[in-house]
């Protein structure tokens, strides 16, 4: 699953030079995506001074991630199912 992620990080790299060629772009990514240390930026070397990361993070859910965003925006956790449920056998 990661050398897909990562594959997925080094495409939007490449759109995002190919298209953002002197002009300001925005990518909407998942956080993973958008992090310095393993997301899109380190796919865009020296590029990447001239971006900014933002990481929406959900309340309690660790500080892991901050270090490699320029700014954090702290949201209220969602509400999910449990995304296994649906393999579980009934009992």
């Amino acid at each position: 699953m990661a050398r897909a992620q990562f594959t997925r990080d080094a495409v939007m790299a490449e759109v995002l030079r190919r298209h953002g060629r002197g002009r300001c772009i925005v990518l909407l990514a998942g956080n993973g995506h958008v992090q310095r240390d393993i997301g899109v930026p380190r796919w865009l070397g020296g590029e990447s001074a001239r971006l900014f990361a933002v990481g929406f993070l959900e309340r309690g859910g660790g500080d892991a991630q901050t270090a490699a965003l320029d700014a954090v925006v702290v949201t209220e956790a969602a509400s999910r199912s449990d995304p296994c449920a649906v393999f579980r056998s009934p009992r």
